[in-house]
């Protein structure tokens, strides 16, 4: 664990060393600390999820039990799962780009981390067939889409502030129509978003035109 941080750290810091150098003393860039509370944040994410499973499959020895177990097998069912997030070069991904297909290769090098945390689980503390099942089913449902909303809610907050951005009035704005709903499109209106807010401001973009019947009467990159 502390390897993966350490390197991912410095990965981060030496990749933007000569503009921080450029610009003198000064805080890391927004984007550098973003990128940098990934693994942090996704062991919390991973911890709580397998403190809920040790919780949900031994409720009998109540909550300092449970507790125990935690401390004791935390270093193999927190710790595969995120060598598996390592492994997989989930730290090294632009996630502010990424495609679902990426999301989804994510979310299958995790479950399969967990898969093995749990079978390591067993040979270790030989757990019964039931109780393997359910901690797999349950660590899969609570640390998958935890670990996948800590990578999308950048990105979700970076639409928003785009769709607010984008539906602004300012004066002088030509009411417009694109030629085409593809994805020339889309990087034209992230263009508008992201880029020159006074080049973005002489738009006010009503709808599209395009041949492609399917389109017709829906909504498309609102």
């Amino acid at each position: 664990l502390s390897y993966v941080m350490i390197r991912h750290l410095a990965y981060v810091e030496l990749h933007d060393s000569s503009g921080l150098i450029c610009q003198g003393l000064q805080l890391p860039p927004g984007k550098a600390i973003a990128v940098i509370l990934y693994p942090p944040l996704e062991v919390l994410a991973l911890s709580a999820a397998f403190l809920l499973v040790l919780f949900l499959t031994s409720p009998s020895i109540g909550w300092e039990g449970v507790r125990e177990h935690w401390l004791l097998l935390s270093p193999v069912g927190v710790g595969i799962p995120f060598l598996a997030l390592a492994a997989s070069r989930s730290y090294r991904r632009v996630w502010g780009r990424a495609r679902v297909s990426e999301y989804g290769l994510l979310a299958l090098w995790l479950i399969g981390g967990i898969c093995v945390a749990v079978a390591a689980l067993e040979v270790l503390h030989d757990l019964y067939v039931q109780t393997i099942a359910t901690m797999v089913v349950t660590y899969v449902g609570a640390a998958v889409p935890s670990v996948l909303a800590i990578r999308v809610t950048p990105r979700l907050l970076q639409d928003c502030m785009g769709f607010i951005h984008r539906h602004e009035r300012h004066e002088n704005q030509k009411r417009t129509l694109l030629y085409g709903a593809g994805y020339t499109a889309t990087l034209f209106l992230r263009e508008q978003c992201f880029g020159d807010v006074s080049k973005a401001a002489r738009f006010d973009i009503k709808g599209f035109i395009n041949d492609d019947q399917n389109l017709h009467g829906r909504i498309v990159h609102n």
